[in-house]
């Protein structure tokens, strides 16, 4: 699994919490894990992207794998 998605996983346990206390449910709270994983591992990609360019061949162009 790469760096994104553990760290979108991770951050969408919380708001799943955050979900079920406002009492959606388990369908809407399901659709919303896709689309919240998804979109944070491609903004993920994005700034790792933006920082390669803002330093070429940089320790962040290296320490995390852009998929």
């Amino acid at each position: 699994m790469s760096r994104s998605r553990k760290l979108a996983e991770a951050h969408w346990d919380y708001i799943s919490q955050l979900l079920e206390a406002h009492d959606e449910s388990s369908d809407t709270i399901e659709i919303c894990r896709f689309h919240y994983v998804e979109a944070f591992v491609h903004g993920y990609k994005h700034a790792l992207e933006d920082l390669e360019n803002e330093q070429p061949g940089g320790r962040y162009a290296n320490e995390y794998k852009i998929e």
